[in-house]
């Protein structure tokens, strides 16, 4: 179940989360998945009711089925990415599926890069090219459309219809 906790009681988010305070005010969490994702951290950082609806956010896009198959064994869908630094885009090359003997191929590709899971948990953890290029990735990896309004966004992470929009 995709909820979260105000004032004790679980709830099943009903629509896209609006920002009421500060500079973003007036947008929505949503918005920030695939347009501005370095900023999530610091928009949900003091605010508990943002906090809980990007849990409740993660935890509904655990369940997305990824769509890319692993470039190395081209058998299994794909886990993980490599990192790099100031880069936009994430190569097919540096995606791999979790089997260990692809894992090693993406790490000797890579060279030095971070290897890390394609979750959107991961989003909040990286600086802003990185991030950029992670939001692209999980675009792709889901089909869905990186340019999605907020009420798109959210039917796809909360109705089980994913199938609108392409990926862009």
């Amino acid at each position: 179940m995709y909820c979260f906790v105000q004032n004790n009681v679980d709830i099943l988010p009903s629509g896209p989360c609006l920002i009421k305070e500060g500079g973003y005010r007036g947008w929505y969490l949503e918005n920030f998945l695939f347009s501005k994702p370095e900023q999530i951290s610091s928009l949900i950082k003091n605010d508990d009711y943002l906090e809980d609806y990007w849990h409740a956010l993660v935890s509904a896009s655990n369940q997305i089925d990824i769509l890319i198959d692993c470039p190395f064994c081209q058998e299994r869908k794909v886990q993980y990415f490599a990192s790099v630094k100031n880069s936009e885009k994430i190569p097919d090359y540096f995606i791999s599926c979790g089997a260990e003997n692809c894992l090693s191929e993406l790490k000797l590709v890579s060279g030095n890069a971070e290897i890390l899971p394609i979750r959107l948990s991961t989003l909040i953890v990286l600086e802003k090219f990185e991030g950029h290029a992670l939001s692209s990735l999980l675009c792709r990896a889901w089909g869905i459309n990186r340019y999605a309004d907020e009420n798109e966004i959210f039917k796809f992470f909360f109705k089980s219809d994913r199938s609108f929009g392409s990926a862009g």
